[in-house]
């Protein structure tokens, strides 16, 4: 697998922003935080963690244990996800954005967000 390095300024990624407070447990309103997520596709998933991770001072393993109450809630609506494939799957994505990005104090010094291209986007 080849990774090609990608380079999002900050406008870019409000949107990765927007979903991902839906993980952020300081920042949830109501009970709606499943349908701002949206789908729960593994890398995407990844992305909101990291980007949490750095800007939002955010907990991966409580972000996590959100991410499993947000699929309870969508298997409870007939949206059926495998939970333990899911995670592991969001697990394994998130390392290996991690490994690829440069470090959360250059990202939040430089104004940009570096981040790679997963086996997910190619």
């Amino acid at each position: 697998m080849s990774q090609r390095t990608l380079v999002w300024c900050h406008k870019e990624e409000s949107s990765i922003c927007t979903y991902a407070t839906a993980l952020q447990l300081s920042k949830r309103g109501g009970r709606m935080d499943q349908y701002l997520i949206g789908g729960l596709e593994p890398n995407a998933v990844a992305r909101m963690i990291h980007h949490n991770n750095i800007f939002h001072e955010g907990s991966t393993a409580d972000q996590m244990a959100e991410l499993r109450r947000i699929m309870d809630e969508k298997n409870k609506l007939a949206m059926k996800y495998e939970i333990h494939t899911l995670l592991v799957a969001v697990r394994n994505h998130l390392v290996q954005i991690q490994d690829n990005s440069a470090p959360a104090h250059v990202i939040k010094q430089s104004g940009i967000y570096p981040a790679v291209f997963t086996e997910a986007d190619i």
